[in-house]
C-alpha cells in the first residue's frame, strides 16, 4: 500500500474533515519558520496522518516539518 496520498483521496479527506486543508496546514508551518520558502507539502497515511512539509529556511537549510493533520500541530522535523 501507499504511504502517500493521492491528490483525489487527499481531496476527499479534507472535504470529509478528516484532515486539515494543505494551504492551512503551509499557513502553520509558516508562522513558525518566518521567511522560509515552502518547497512541497505531502499528506502520509497512518493511523495519524501527517502532512510532510519541506521547507528551506532562511539560513539555507532544507528541513521536513512533520505535522498532524487533523490537528495541526507541529510534530517535529527532519
Amino acid at each position: 500500500m501507499q504511504n502517500r496520498y493521492t491528490a483525489p483521496q487527499a481531496r476527499d479527506a479534507r472535504d470529509a474533515g478528516d484532515v486539515l486543508p494543505a494551504l492551512r496546514v503551509i499557513s502553520i508551518v509558516r508562522n513558525r519558520y518566518p521567511g522560509a520558502d515552502v518547497l512541497d507539502a505531502r499528506l502520509q497515511r497512518g493511523s495519524s496522518p501527517q502532512y510532510v512539509v519541506t521547507i528551506l529556511t532562511r539560513e539555507g537549510r532544507r528541513v521536513d516539518v512533520i505535522v498532524d493533520a487533523r490537528s495541526g500541530r507541529i510534530l517535529g522535523e527532519r
